[in-house]
């Protein structure tokens, strides 16, 4: 039986008294939990392709300078996390906040691991890098920017405001409008009326079917302008292909190419965490947003009493 509850705490109260086997919580409620009671166990899932995206409309001026582009990411910082690190599980290393960003591929238990989605700590975060850009470029910015927030919480307004910091210390002016995430819809995902946007990532499920509507030349999610003869060659090449190691050499050969354009990306991308109890098996949890085909999995063991 699938419940739905809103409420974090009802979720972890119904698991800590056992009216529920499985939830999705904070780690810090897991955590908690588990000082209690500790034949609860708990997994976190990277998910590369869900969290904070941020996309730059190629078409506008001054933003349809690639090297403008470049100099603009190198301004910005991901939003910081409220844990600071996002652990996976007990053996696990915890991840520092600045190697959580992604192209947004769902990619989740691919061969193509999340580091391959990349060079991050090159792209972001350099200020002197930046100002050297524009003094070799000779590139000055007279026109204003704005950055388009969908109203999706907290951490989605800190970011734009992260990112109008970042762009006024290269002497880029950019104003926020915040806007209904009905209006983000319409306004932002599919009629692309924007400078910069914040937002989550449209709601394409695979890997293909993503690069396909976002990042193919005629693709109906591709509302940054930016077209690649190449990277279409690749999705069109990679969606044909059987072999995992192959169709994997091209997947980071497409991300490369995604990441020169400088014009989208994961800033902070999310981590899920489970919490289950020790009678609950097979319970694996990683597959791409919006599959549910794991709980078909999933079996409890009889009680012993």
């Amino acid at each position: 039986e699938i419940q739905v509850m809103p409420s974090q705490s009802v979720r972890v109260a119904g698991v800590r008294s056992k009216v529920i086997d499985i939830a999705q919580a904070n780690y810090d409620l897991i955590e908690s939990a588990r000082e209690v009671f500790s034949e609860i166990n708990w997994i976190g899932v990277d998910n590369p392709a869900a969290g904070i995206e941020i996309a730059i409309n190629t078409n506008r001026k001054p933003m349809n300078s690639r090297l403008l582009r470049t100099a603009m990411m190198l301004t910005w910082a991901p939003a910081e996390d409220p844990h600071g690190y996002r652990p996976t599980t007990d053996n696990s290393n915890p991840t520092p906040q600045n190697q959580l960003s992604s192209l947004g591929l769902p990619t989740i238990d691919s061969i193509v691991p999340i580091e391959v989605q990349f060079e991050f700590d090159n792209r972001l975060n350099d200020l002197d890098k930046a100002k050297t850009i524009l003094l070799e470029g000779d590139l000055t910015v007279a026109e204003n920017v704005l950055i388009k927030v969908g109203d999706y919480g907290h951490h989605y307004i800190n970011q734009a405001h992260l990112l109008a910091e970042g762009l006024a210390s290269i002497g880029i002016n950019a104003e926020i409008e915040k806007i209904s995430t009905r209006i983000f819809g319409d306004e932002v995902w599919l009629a692309g009326d924007y400078d910069i946007m914040v937002g989550p990532p449209p709601p394409v499920s695979s890997t293909t079917g993503y690069l396909f509507a976002v990042h193919h030349s005629n693709g109906s999610w591709n509302t940054t302008g930016y077209i690649n003869s190449e990277i279409d060659r690749l999705i069109e090449t990679q969606a044909q292909e059987y072999d995992p190691t192959k169709r994997a050499r091209i997947l980071t050969e497409i991300q490369h190419l995604i990441l020169d354009g400088s014009h989208r990306f994961i800033s902070t991308y999310r981590t899920n965490h489970w919490m289950f109890w020790d009678y609950v098996k097979d319970f694996n949890p990683k597959t791409p947003k919006g599959d549910t085909e794991f709980l078909t999995r999933i079996w409890l063991k009889p009680s012993e009493n």
